[in-house]
């Protein structure tokens, strides 16, 4: 008896050791059930259904477009105002350049400066003579009655 128990002849199967070919595994757990697969089934539609749904993304589709392209064209019209009124800024802005460089062309002559300096400062020629004339306090008589 000793010599079997040595020997192993009874514990294991005198095949090589494979998957499933375990002395456990032929006891431990029952196969597992072979699982089927299911047919994929499509889903039916019906004709008008896919219509009304076809109509349905149109409409949303063209709401959206209709949405954002009202959108730009409004902020396109407020640009386009914005626009006018900078050119026309700064058309006003060159007008006045032009004029202040005419006037300073004009003051960097002899006649504006013999100008400012009789009527601003008083100033006057040497043998000339100034003379001022004072309005008296009351009401000019050119200028009608109040």
């Amino acid at each position: 008896m000793a010599a079997e128990a040595v020997s192993g002849a009874g514990y294991f199967p005198a095949a090589p050791y494979r998957p499933g070919n375990f002395p456990s595994a032929q006891h431990a757990y029952p196969p597992a059930p072979r699982l089927r697969r299911r047919k994929k089934t499509r889903l039916q539609v019906s004709p008008r259904l896919q219509r009304v749904l076809l109509v349905g993304v149109l409409v949303l589709g063209l709401g959206y477009t209709v949405a954002f392209s009202w959108r730009a064209f409004q902020q396109a019209a407020l640009l386009d105002t914005r626009l006018e009124a900078a050119r026309q800024t700064l058309a006003e802005a060159q007008a006045r350049q032009v004029r202040l460089q005419a006037e300073q062309a004009y003051m960097q002559t002899d006649a504006a400066v013999e100008k400012l300096a009789r009527e601003e400062l008083g100033l006057v020629k040497p043998g000339e003579v100034r003379i001022v004339v004072e309005r008296p306090d009351g009401p000019d008589p050119k200028a009608g009655k109040p």
